[in-house]
């Protein structure tokens, strides 16, 4: 369990980001970089986010983190495939 500043900490940072994100929206709106798929699916996004929860309640953390790393490592190569095709 994590001391109550502690958490208060984590609070303040995510209240941070997120009035970081709602403040740049704007912008991304108007330079083209939030399209139309992005504003259409951020809705599911908590979906998203409790799906997760349970999977990580419900698995292994050493097979979680199995599987994390091997996410991490597939995107890593295809980001250097395809800059070394660009």
């Amino acid at each position: 369990m994590l001391p109550l500043l502690a958490v208060m900490d984590v609070i303040g940072v995510r209240a941070f980001f997120c009035a970081a994100d709602w403040a740049l929206l704007r912008w991304w709106l108007l330079a083209g970089l939030a399209g139309t798929a992005a504003l259409v699916l951020a809705p599911l996004a908590p979906v998203g986010v409790w799906v997760g929860l349970h999977i990580v309640r419900r698995i292994h953390s050493r097979w979680f983190y199995g599987l994390l790393y091997a996410g991490m490592a597939i995107t890593g190569l295809k980001l250097v495939g395809d800059s070394w095709l660009a």
